[in-house]
């Protein structure tokens, strides 16, 4: 079965997906429902190529590093954090990001997607 989306954006949702299928309880999320959209997402991927599959697991570590970032954020909100400590958080956040656009982007390229490789600017660090 053909999933109809770019390789890169299948595999960053189904990785997201299973994080909220590992880190979320029944009380937030219906199980089922994150099953149904992982065996959704599964069919599009070729789980007998290596190369992807290492490529999933390095973008999975990715997003579960995001969750946590943007987790100590909403906490930091919640506690009254100083908001120089609240830029340092979103900083990090930005950083994984850029990680996972790469990731992302080697997902694309490795199954000759190339059109769909994302660009991401941060414009002061950018200009030179």
């Amino acid at each position: 079965v053909s999933v109809p989306m770019p390789m890169s954006e299948l595999c960053d949702r189904l990785t997201i997906v299973r994080l909220k299928q590992q880190r979320l309880t029944s009380a937030q999320a219906d199980q089922r429902d994150l099953n149904a959209q992982i065996a959704y997402y599964m069919q599009g991927i070729d789980v007998s190529d290596f190369i992807l599959g290492d490529l999933l697991h390095k973008l999975e570590q990715i997003n579960g590093k995001m969750w946590d970032a943007e987790y100590n954020i909403r906490r930091g909100l919640d506690d009254d954090a100083p908001m120089e400590e609240i830029g340092r958080r979103a900083l990090v956040i930005r950083e994984l990001n850029l990680e996972r656009i790469a990731v992302k982007n080697q997902i694309a390229a490795h199954c000759g997607q190339s059109e769909f490789t994302e660009v991401k600017r941060y414009y002061m660090r950018d200009s030179a």
